[in-house]
């Protein structure tokens, strides 16, 4: 049965991906065609959203709890979402809270036939590790869709933690865009994705995953980048901390009928 259901993973994500892929690409194409309108590139970011849920959905042995949810804005105002790192499948539980956003990815992903062409039409930034221009172009791409009124999503941790549950330093790049931009932070903790597909592995495991998304955070007056990046990753920490506290006990009963999280 393992080997059946890494086989179903990867044969649905692949075709999955395939579909939604090419739908974005065509609706990037039709946009510049002016046959749709999505200045924002929010029907390509609202398709990559649907792949995201329609992956979770039909996957056998995810269940998915979001905490929080009520604190994301309503509003179409900018700010920047940061979340902790575990897994492949981090951005998968992001896109499941149903926001606009746009992220930074490693320059590697672009490079994917298909998969890469459809994170262009999204608007997503691509960006060189270890790189100091790229860092400084991906920072100054993410400061124009802030000022369009698009939140940015960054994992400050920089890369996924080889050990869930252990959250490591922040990079201090998203809270010194927050702070140029003045804008305020979304922090959002993960925890159980690392189990899902932990990192140096490609086989999916079952898993209890929590998100929980924390109210706003604004930068204080004369507050120093990297004093706010340490308080909103200790508010992450904590977060992390609780919401694996709840997720242990999940773990503890069989849940016969997961609650899905179409939104």
């Amino acid at each position: 049965m393992a080997y059946l259901k890494i086989i179903y993973f990867y044969v649905f994500s692949v075709l999955t991906t395939i579909i939604f892929c090419a739908l974005v690409i065509l609706t990037g194409f039709l946009r510049r065609l002016k046959f749709v309108q999505s200045d924002n590139r929010e029907i390509e970011h609202n398709f990559a959203t649907l792949w995201a849920k329609t992956i979770v959905n039909y996957m056998p042995g995810w269940n998915i709890s979001i905490i929080g949810n009520h604190n994301i804005p309503k509003t179409d105002q900018p700010y920047v979402i940061i979340a902790n790192h575990e897994s492949l499948a981090d951005i998968w539980m992001l896109y499941l809270l149903g926001m606009q956003f746009k992220w930074l990815s490693k320059i590697e992903n672009f490079n994917v036939p298909l998969f890469g062409q459809a994170m262009h039409e999204c608007g997503y930034i691509a960006i060189k590790r270890g790189n100091k221009e790229s860092a400084a172009l991906a920072m100054d791409l993410s400061a124009q869709w802030l000022k369009r009124g698009v939140p940015m999503l960054f994992f400050p941790e920089g890369t996924r933690s080889r050990t869930p549950g252990i959250i490591g330093d922040f990079k201090i790049g998203a809270f010194k865009l927050a702070s140029a931009c003045d804008v305020p932070i979304l922090p959002i903790a993960l925890s159980g994705a690392g189990e899902l597909i932990r990192k140096g592995s490609l086989f999916p495991q079952d898993a209890n995953i929590v998100i929980k998304v924390l109210p706003l955070e604004y930068m204080q007056p004369d507050e120093d980048p990297e004093i706010f990046r340490d308080r909103i990753r200790n508010l992450v920490v904590n977060a992390h901390g609780e919401i694996s506290r709840i997720r242990a006990k999940a773990s503890q009963i069989k849940i016969k009928n997961p609650v899905k999280v179409w939104r």
